[in-house]
C-alpha cells in the first residue's frame, strides 16, 4: 500500500537511499564484519578473550572492546535503517 503523497518512484528512490546508508553503516564495514566473523569462529573453538584479541590485533581488526563500543553506539541506527527498509519494501507493489 502506497503512502499518501508518495508514488512508486519516490518510494524506490527512498529505498535506494536507505540501502546505501545500510551499506555504509559502521556495522556493515568490512573490518567490523571480519572481526565479528573471527570472534564467532574463535569462540566456537573455545578460545579465550585474550587469544581472540591477539588474533584481532594481528589482523589489524577492532579489538573486542572496540567492537562492543561500535555496537553500543550504532546498533540503534542499524535497526532503524533495517526497519525503514522493510517498511518501504512492504509499501512497494510486489512484482510477479
Amino acid at each position: 500500500m502506497l503512502r499518501r503523497g508518495k508514488d512508486v518512484t519516490d518510494l524506490q528512490r527512498e529505498l535506494t537511499q536507505v540501502r546505501a546508508r545500510i551499506d555504509t553503516h559502521p556495522l556493515a564495514s568490512d573490518r567490523v564484519r571480519a572481526a565479528q566473523n573471527l570472534v564467532e569462529e574463535m569462540k566456537e573453538q573455545g578460545s579465550e578473550s585474550a587469544a581472540i584479541n591477539e588474533a584481532l590485533d594481528a589482523r589489524d581488526l577492532p579489538l573486542l572492546h572496540e567492537l562492543g563500543s561500535i555496537q553500543v553506539k550504532t546498533l540503534w541506527s542499524w535497526g532503524r535503517l533495517h526497519r525503514r527498509r522493510q517498511r518501504l519494501e512492504d509499501q512497494l507493489p510486489q512484482e510477479p
